[in-house]
């Protein structure tokens, strides 16, 4: 799973470290030094392409990650936001959607956008 977020190089900091990670595993660390296990974190490897420093970065916790996508849901429009919530829905369902009386006018748009694609492979 790329990172979208550019990072500079900590030795180079003009160059940018590479978007798609090298590798990607597990880092083993104590929380504690009363902690008898080790705690798996998961981690990426990038490679800087000027210097070839290696860079350690922990992958965004699944809290980071909701509000990401929060931030995403919120800058959508309103028929952006109802063709995510009518993706699955059958051509049938769509259809129904557009000659409900029941459904907002956004809602009947996203629908209509949706089987235009589905119809002319957009």
């Amino acid at each position: 799973m790329p990172n979208e977020i550019k990072r500079l190089c900590p030795i180079c900091r003009d160059a940018e470290i590479e978007l798609t990670p090298y590798r990607t595993g597990y880092l083993a660390f104590r929380a504690s030094p009363l902690m008898t296990a080790d705690l798996p974190l998961e981690t990426e490897t990038y490679v800087c392409p000027r210097c070839r420093y290696a860079a350690f970065f922990a992958l965004p916790s699944p809290m980071e990650e909701y509000e990401k996508q929060q931030v995403l849901q919120e800058a959508l429009s309103p028929v952006e936001k109802f063709e995510h919530t009518f993706q699955n829905y059958s051509d049938k369902q769509l259809q129904k959607v557009i000659d409900g009386k029941d459904y907002v006018p956004d809602a009947k748009k996203a629908a209509r956008n949706l089987l235009y694609r589905r119809k002319y492979g957009e």
